[in-house]
């Protein structure tokens, strides 16, 4: 049954891992939405796809400033922008998107979406350039593009107007794909910095509720009843919460707390580890170690403890029964 004991280990320090993860996790959303991060993020990457703080064309302010017109007025409720000016902003303000926007945790009013589809994106898009909806055509789109006042912008969306011909239908689907780019490419910056917060929140944890992964691992190696107890709690958990192969946000604190007060995981401030930081300072590693494993998500620990459990049931089968004239 060597194999069984070594599994039995790692389905209880993957399921250590599931726990820390899942607290993590929670957290991290919670931060997430109490400071709107996500919606900052959209906000921040609509400018920096429309160009929003890139200059407009030179000719442009000149003629302005020659003539003695006014300043470029930037996009409000009442006042429209030139082509190409302000344009994230004037994408944001779109009755469309703010239709999408939530209400705000604290006080009235909403906040920006932190989530715009794609075939909405294009469809605003095309709204703020093509302000006469009755009168869409593609001849409209291209003749409107060309008029953006901001040179990034005009040099970006030019290609994407003019590759699909004649035919608006196509342009729009040529700037669903340009925007679904750069959702992804945020995508992945979010995911990276959600995985810092999950490494910080994860140590902290570490070190609030003492899970060392060193001490971990050899109080579950050395005591063969408490793997066995972690394996069948860990069963039970992801027996009851299958969501978490793609998602940690339905998991509830009385889930949480429920396994922690448990006392079947070797973690916690007990008698016997109160002497760790004085006699055992290499605890330190073991709360590092555990922090870089919750940084992996719980989806990842979800599948890690499932297909462990699974070949561990495998290897732990009934052995084939013998003879009893002992002979083969």
């Amino acid at each position: 049954m060597f194999g069984s004991h070594v599994l039995e280990t790692a389905i209880g320090l993957g399921f250590i891992y599931l726990f820390l993860s899942v607290l993590a996790s929670t957290i991290n959303e919670s931060i997430a939405s109490f400071f709107c991060l996500r919606a900052r993020d959209l906000e921040n990457a609509l400018k920096n796809l429309l160009a929003q703080d890139a200059a407009i064309l030179p000719t442009a302010h000149a003629a302005a400033t020659a003539a003695g017109a006014p300043p470029i007025p930037s996009v409000s409720s009442t006042t429209p922008a030139p082509p190409g000016i302000n344009l994230a902003t004037a994408v944001l303000d779109h009755p469309t998107i703010q239709n999408l926007s939530p209400l705000k945790l604290f006080g009235s009013g909403t906040t920006r979406p932190s989530y715009i589809d794609a075939k909405i994106f294009s469809s605003v898009l095309v709204d703020t350039l093509l302000p006469d909806q009755d009168n869409q055509s593609f001849a409209g789109l291209r003749a409107s593009v060309n008029k953006i006042q901001n040179r990034e912008l005009r040099s970006t969306l030019s290609p994407l107007v003019n590759g699909a011909v004649t035919d608006i239908d196509t342009a729009r689907q040529k700037i669903e794909n340009w925007y679904n780019q750069a959702m992804e490419r945020l995508s992945g910056r979010y995911k990276r910095r959600a995985q810092l917060i999950i490494f910080g929140i994860g140590f902290a944890a570490a070190m609030a509720f003492n899970i060392d992964s060193i001490h971990a691992a050899s109080t579950l190696w050395q005591d063969p009843l408490m793997r066995q107890e972690v394996a069948s709690q860990a069963q039970t958990f992801t027996d009851q919460h299958p969501q978490l192969s793609r998602s940690a946000d339905q998991i509830q604190v009385e889930d949480l707390n429920a396994v922690y007060s448990s006392k079947q995981l070797p973690l916690g401030w007990t008698h016997d580890a109160g002497g760790f930081w004085h006699t055992r300072p290499w605890c330190v590693i073991g709360w590092l170690i555990t922090a870089i494993a919750a940084s992996f998500g719980a989806p990842f620990w979800f599948d890690f403890v499932n297909q462990t459990l699974g070949l561990n049931a495998r290897l732990a089968g009934a052995k084939p029964a013998t003879s009893s004239t002992g002979k083969k």
